[in-house]
């Protein structure tokens, strides 16, 4: 059995990702794997006047700079 070396976690700030990250932490416990978060926010869209989809695009998002250090799990 191959077993990842890597576990990727995504957030979002929800109980759900919360306890995502829970169970990643026990799983790289258990095989010494690296963790890695990944933050997708959610892009505000609305409808215009005719019902078609509106908002910022992906490419308009400008993120933050910077990362967590230390000890996650």
């Amino acid at each position: 059995m191959i077993m990842s070396q890597q576990i990727l976690v995504p957030i979002d700030g929800s109980a759900s990702a919360r306890k995502a990250l829970e169970h990643a932490c026990l799983i790289q416990r258990a095989t010494q794997a690296g963790i890695h978060l990944l933050h997708v926010p959610e892009v505000p869209v609305a409808k215009d006047s005719l019902g078609a989809m509106v908002g910022a695009s992906p490419v308009d998002y400008t993120p933050e700079k910077g990362h967590l250090e230390g000890n996650i799990c």
